[in-house]
C-alpha cells in the first residue's frame, strides 16, 4: 500500500501539502483520546503518580531525527522501558526503535541514515507485551508504511485483534498498539485522515495516538 492524500488536501505543492496533511493526522489522532487520558492521569496523580509513555512530533525545515531524540530526552522523567522514532522522507518511512535506555536508540540511529523533516517519537512503559525491541513503538502495519505511537490502553484490543486476524492480518508484537496500525491500514482508501477517524470509532479505552504515513 502506498499512502496518498486527496488532491484537495495538497495545495500548490504535493510534497509540502502531503507532509502537512500527515502531521495534521498525527495531531488529530493524538486528540482523539486526550480527554479520557487526561482524566486517567489525574487519577494517577491522586494515587501518587505512575510511569507514563511519552509522544513527541516534529514538522519543519530541519532534520526531524535529532529534534525527536531531544524531545524524548525531555520525557525520560516519566519513566520508560524502550523508545523509538518514525520519520517520513520522500515516500519512505524510516522506523528505528530499541529496548532499554534512550542511548540504545541513539546508537542505532548513529549507525544508519534516518532522513526527513517530519516524524514522531515515543517512550514506552509496557502495558501489553513485555519490554522488547519488537514491542517497542512505533508499531507499523504489515507493509511498514503506516506507523503508530500510542499512550494508554485499548481495552477491546483482543476482540479487534481476532477480528483483524480473521481478515488475514498477521501480528508480530504482543502490543495493543499494533492493532491500531492494522485498523488504519484496513480502513485506508486513499484518505488517511478518514482512515484514522474510522479507526478511532472502533477503539475503546483511554488513549492518545500519533499516526504518520
Amino acid at each position: 500500500m502506498h499512502c496518498s492524500v486527496p488532491k484537495s488536501n495538497l495545495g500548490h505543492s504535493r510534497g509540502h501539502g502531503f507532509i502537512r496533511f500527515q502531521f495534521t493526522v498525527a495531531i488529530l489522532a493524538a486528540y482523539g483520546g486526550i480527554r479520557t487520558e487526561s482524566e486517567r492521569n489525574k487519577k494517577e496523580e491522586r494515587k501518587g503518580g505512575q510511569p507514563m509513555c511519552g509522544i513527541v512530533g516534529y514538522i519543519g525545515p530541519r532534520e526531524a531525527t535529532p529534534i525527536l531524540l531531544d524531545g524524548l530526552k525531555k520525557l525520560e522523567y516519566r519513566g520508560y522501558d524502550s523508545a523509538g522514532i518514525a520519520v517520513y522522507d520522500q515516500g519512505s518511512l524510516y522506523v528505528v526503535k530499541a529496548k532499554g535506555r534512550l542511548q540504545n536508540l541513539e546508537k542505532l540511529v548513529s549507525r544508519q541514515k534516518v532522513p526527513g523533516t517530519v516524524g514522531i517519537g515515543h517512550t514506552r512503559w509496557a502495558t501489553h507485551g513485555e519490554p522488547s525491541d519488537v514491542n517497542s513503538h512505533p508499531q507499523t502495519n504489515q507493509s511498514g508504511d503506516i506507523a503508530v505511537v500510542h499512550n494508554g490502553i485499548i481495552e477491546n484490543y483482543l476482540y479487534l485483534k481476532e477480528w483483524l486476524m480473521g481478515k488475514g492480518y498477521s501480528f508480530v508484537s504482543d502490543t495493543d498498539t499494533e492493532v491500531i496500525a492494522h485498523l488504519v491500514n484496513f480502513y485506508y482508501e486513499g484518505d488517511l485522515l478518514q482512515a484514522v477517524r474510522d479507526t478511532l470509532r472502533r477503539l475503546e479505552g483511554s488513549y492518545a495516538l500519533g499516526v504518520i504515513c
